[in-house]
């Protein structure tokens, strides 16, 4: 996903967190894709629902869905919190 393309989606997914009735619009009126069945824990219900709602919108707005746009590996996100510690040199 490009730099544009994912402030297109970051202001999208944005504005229908900002206003619950669009988003549930938005969301009840997607063709194409099929809605996520519900799982036995609440991390993979969330889970499923979030990748189906990546996939929605990028389908909306014309832009290619690719997992690794929207993960982040364990490794990569402890440096990223190690960084920001203090005294770190």
């Amino acid at each position: 996903m490009t730099t544009s393309e994912r402030k297109r989606f970051d202001e999208l997914q944005r504005r229908l967190s900002e206003n619950p009735s669009s988003r549930m619009s938005f969301f009840a009126n997607v063709t194409g894709i099929e809605q996520p069945e519900l799982a036995n824990n609440p991390y993979d219900n969330w889970a499923r629902r979030a990748t189906f709602e990546n996939k929605a919108i990028c389908m909306y707005l014309g832009i290619e869905y690719n997992e690794d746009d929207f993960t982040t590996s364990g490794e990569a996100l402890a440096r990223s919190w190690a960084q920001s510690l203090p005294g770190k040199e």
